[in-house]
């Protein structure tokens, strides 16, 4: 999706190598996202809320506080999800430093809070 309102968070993660990245409702609808084919956001979205609401849940249910980021790695790659402040989820694909994405994530979104996050 083109928005101008998420152009230049999208703009920040890619500096940090992320390749795809999906703003969505914790419900799993799609807001805004940039690098994934049309057909493939619904499913994408969806299935990031599904897991970032199962982590919410075991961590609820283990009597441990909520988790803020969840992982997924693969050989290649790497997907981060972040619960937002507003019920929104924030779940980025990347390549290379998974550490680094991560860390700088934090600071992408303080900087763009106004617009939405």
């Amino acid at each position: 999706m083109k928005s101008n309102m998420y152009e230049g968070l999208f703009k920040a993660l890619k500096k940090e190598n992320a390749k795809a990245c999906v703003i969505s409702s914790m419900r799993g609808a799609p807001i805004a996202w940039y690098g994934l084919e049309r057909k493939k956001i619904d499913v994408f979205s969806a299935l990031s809320a599904a897991m970032y609401g199962a982590a919410v849940v075991l961590h609820r249910e283990s009597e441990i506080p909520s988790p803020d980021i969840v992982f997924s790695n693969s050989r290649e790659s790497f997907l981060i999800i972040k619960g937002m402040e507003n019920g929104t989820i924030l779940a980025v694909v990347g390549e290379g430093n998974r550490e680094r994405l991560s860390k700088n994530m934090d600071k992408v979104i303080k900087e763009f809070r106004g617009v939405g996050l």
